[in-house]
């Protein structure tokens, strides 16, 4: 097994993906809801990591206190 790859970039990218027909309210458990008519927007974060022997890794995140 040779040696463990060294990271050599870390790339973060932000998203905001439009919604429709959701609503939210922060006294509502649930987060957001149907409610026709409604629009906004909701923000994801992605991370690649790159290797120096050409190994990448990425993920999404939508957890609200990674924006």
């Amino acid at each position: 097994m040779g040696a463990a790859p060294i990271i050599t970039r870390v790339e973060l990218s932000r998203y905001r993906i439009p919604t429709y027909d959701l609503a939210t309210d922060v006294g509502f458990a649930m987060g957001q809801f149907y409610q026709p008519g409604a629009h906004g927007s909701r923000t994801r974060v992605g991370i690649k990591i790159h290797t120096d022997q050409g190994v990448t890794g990425e993920y999404m995140s939508g957890a609200p206190a990674a924006y």
